[in-house]
């Protein structure tokens, strides 16, 4: 029975906003009052897949299944069936240089994908672990090849003078949020 009045109601509906435009209409008529007609342009997304940043162009994966196994058997297997081989970073850089040797590709300043996996685990479970809320300092920075520019968001015109004299290209209030939002800046 929900389900036969179901339709009932959308149309009814309609039908009530149908006759509340043409009632709108016929009013605006008679006034001789002229609408216009305004097209809202739908602002593009700032991020895109050309401009996004390499770690949202490879998400890391949430959890491993586990019923995946962790050696193969045979030398030919189904990669996405077994457990991914994890290498302590050392050795990954180790195995990186030696697949780009002159030797092998011959491609050494051939790009290179981290996934780090942080074990934040206590030895007890009541303890947690506090919040990170700084930055890494990375003395020898990576060529990726997009241009980044550092924005700084403060009220406080003070603070956007140190904000710009510690490395912001660009410094302001809610009206660069503003111009961001709108792709602007």
């Amino acid at each position: 029975m929900f389900s036969a009045t179901l339709p009932m109601l959308i149309t009814t509906r309609g039908a009530k906003r149908r006759g509340v435009q043409a009632l709108r209409k016929l009013k605006e008529a008679k006034l001789g009052i002229k609408t216009k007609v305004v097209k809202k342009e739908r602002a593009s997304s700032p991020i895109t897949t050309t401009n996004s940043s390499i770690a949202a162009q490879y998400p890391a994966r949430v959890e491993l299944l586990p019923d995946l196994l962790d050696e193969p058997l045979d030398s030919v297997w189904k990669f996405q069936s077994y457990m991914p081989k994890r290498y302590f970073i050392k050795d990954a850089l180790a195995l990186h240089r030696e697949l780009q040797s002159p030797s092998m590709y011959n491609n050494p300043s051939a790009l290179l994908r981290l996934r780090l996996d942080l074990n934040m685990t206590l030895e007890k479970k009541t303890k947690f672990v506090e919040q990170s809320k700084q930055f890494i300092a990375m003395p020898h920075p990576f060529d990726h090849g997009q241009k980044r520019t550092i924005l700084a968001f403060a009220k406080d015109p003070h603070i956007q003078v140190i904000a710009s004299e510690a490395g912001a290209e660009i410094t302001g209030g809610p009206e660069l949020v503003k111009k961001v939002y709108q792709t602007v800046v």
